[in-house]
């Protein structure tokens, strides 16, 4: 993949930055659930972080996802600004953590994407993954329809919002594709016109609120308005409750 020159310069750039950042992150870390071998997830982590080179990673489909379904991921597990700044309660629940545990290219693949959306700027990071889709879709019988950004990561701030939907729209126009997306991140104005991309908000309401509860049954036993609430089924090949703008509430119970 070949990036402008001004855009490899910020590449390299980032790259020394999440590098710092991550490193930050190690020396401060604790025992939690998921993380109890912390020398072994150490060993791994600085494996990757000796050898990882950006770039842009796209997969298609995954155990809950459709092939149809583009995944974009914003970063790491580890270095996620919901687990650094603590705005997202469910953190050691996460179900992206025990890859990262588990399997030191998965940190390494995660801190190449990192920084390549961090560095890059919304055009030519729309453009690069537009021409991509495009080219996946002309080869496969399975053609992408939607994008789920963010698997695992998460908007840091006010700009990485700002910036995605710069680069939805960028998508859409170019594919015709739009995007959906899950945030803890319930500080950042979510008012910026966005046709192209659906925000899911976990225990607040943007275009749908996402809730993870430990007893689904009670949830809906306590609920007295029931007309917007959906039961999430966890199978995303079945429903489509999440990609479009309902303004449903909609529950999952914490695996």
């Amino acid at each position: 993949m070949s990036w402008t020159y001004y855009t490899q310069r910020k590449i390299n750039i980032e790259k020394i930055r999440v590098t710092e950042e991550y490193l930050q992150e190690l020396h401060k870390i604790k025992e939690e659930k998921g993380l109890k071998n912390i020398e072994a997830f150490k060993k791994k982590a600085y494996w990757a972080l000796q050898n990882f080179e950006p770039k842009l990673h796209i997969a298609y489909g995954n155990l809950k996802l459709p092939k149809t379904t583009a995944i974009i991921n914003l970063g790491t597990w580890f270095n996620c600004g919901g687990r650094k700044f603590g705005f997202c309660d469910i953190c050691e629940e996460c179900y992206d953590k025990a890859p990262e545990v588990m399997f030191k290219k998965v940190t390494k693949s995660r801190l190449e994407q990192e920084v390549i959306w961090r560095a890059v700027p919304f055009y030519e990071l729309g453009k690069t993954i537009s021409e991509k889709l495009l080219k996946h879709n002309k080869r496969s019988k399975e053609k992408v329809n939607l994008i789920r950004w963010s698997e695992v990561g998460e908007l840091r701030n006010q700009r990485d919002l700002i910036k995605l939907i710069g680069v939805t729209n960028v998508i859409y126009h170019q594919t015709g594709i739009k995007s959906y997306i899950y945030t803890h991140n319930n500080s950042l104005a979510f008012d910026t016109p966005r046709d192209y991309l659906t925000i899911n908000g976990s225990n607040f309401m943007v275009d749908n609120e996402y809730k993870v509860v430990k007893n689904k049954e009670k949830e809906f036993e306590t609920l007295s308005d029931l007309s917007n609430k959906r039961d999430c089924i966890c199978d995303c090949t079945q429903c489509s409750y999440c990609s479009h703008k309902n303004h449903f509430t909609l529950i999952e119970e914490l695996r």
